[in-house]
């Protein structure tokens, strides 16, 4: 088989059936486009693109045909912006909640039996390991030399043993939104507690929010908040804005 002679030019180009208009459930514009089938290909839209000839319009389906000689036809259908998201964003399809706990490494001392109320333990062993680890637990404090107590001791023996950190686990709370069209994302790093309450006995931050299209062109929406004993207030906001 031989090349394929052209004749004429196969740019990307707007037909002159292109243009129509269709009032049915709400107005809908067609448009049409001709030319080199990879070029059209590397150009079709996704449902919920804006058209870059149109920007208060939106698109609602594109479809795109193989033509003789290496060429294509693209049809893109739109509707208009306010049409689109007040139909389609808020069709919710399915939604589901998920639990997973997460693991993350803090330092020994950070440990709450050596910080529970009224202990000094964390202080005295942060001075005996500024000290150099005294083996026979010495420590110097505004007072003079010090040594320590038993329970201290055992955790310094740790220490010794080369043990910096202990594992925590948190929960992670995640909410996931089928929607047919595009909805709205938020920052997140504000201080809320999940949809579901989450699991009890931690405050929560909200720490993603992510949004892909599907093959379908339906939108899901992944949202995530993260469990802690305690989340700092002058660090992050509430959502209430407190």
């Amino acid at each position: 088989m031989g090349d394929v002679i052209v004749k004429g030019s196969i740019a990307v180009r707007e037909v002159p059936e292109s243009g129509s208009v269709e009032q049915a459930e709400g107005t809908r514009r067609t448009v049409v486009l001709e030319g080199d089938y990879a070029l059209l290909a590397a150009a079709q839209p996704a449902r919920g693109d804006n058209w870059a000839d149109m920007p208060n319009w939106t698109v609602d389906t594109s479809h795109l045909t193989r033509k003789r000689g290496g060429l294509g036809k693209l049809v893109i259908t739109l509707v208009p912006y306010e049409s689109f998201y007040g139909s389609f964003a808020e069709q919710e399809l399915r939604s589901r909640i998920e639990i997973d706990f997460v693991q993350y490494e803090r330092p020994i001392l950070m440990h709450p039996t050596l910080n529970k109320a009224g202990s000094f333990m964390a202080v005295h062993l942060k001075r005996w390991i500024d000290d150099g680890c005294n083996p026979f637990f010495k420590y110097s404090d505004a007072q003079g030399e010090q040594t320590l107590t038993e329970e201290e001791q055992e955790w310094a023996q740790l220490i010794f043993k080369g043990v910096e950190g202990y594992l925590e686990f948190a929960p992670v709370v995640s909410r996931i939104r089928t929607y047919k069209g595009r909805p709205d994302v938020e920052a997140p790093g504000k201080r809320e507690d999940p949809p579901s309450g989450g699991v009890s006995g931690y405050e929560y931050l909200k720490t993603a929010d992510r949004l892909v299209q599907n093959e379908d062109r339906s939108w899901t929406r992944t949202e995530q908040w993260t469990g802690a004993l305690k989340w700092e207030e002058l660090l992050y906001e509430s959502a209430e804005g407190d």
